[in-house]
């Protein structure tokens, strides 16, 4: 999935779980409480504050970023 079809915080968080990160993991790095991220996946958070937003922005670009980019939707590589 590229960044442009990513619209919500609770997709960044989703794509970093089908990564192989744990919610344990991202609250480790990114300091928004697991309970949070919990909530946010299961969409009982809707409205997420800005600043969680950035980290999970942050934390998806540097661990997806570049591979969600020289991937197309279809999963085959840019040239």
């Amino acid at each position: 999935m590229e960044e442009g079809n990513i619209v919500e915080p609770s997709d960044y968080l989703r794509q970093l779980l089908a990564s192989g990160l744990t919610q344990a993991a991202i609250a480790r790095r990114t300091g928004i409480p697991q309970p949070t991220l919990s909530r946010i996946a299961r969409g009982v958070v809707k409205d997420v504050p800005s600043k969680r937003s950035r980290k999970l922005v942050a934390l998806w670009e540097l661990e997806l970023g570049a591979h969600a980019s020289s991937v197309n939707e279809a999963g085959v590589a840019n040239a």
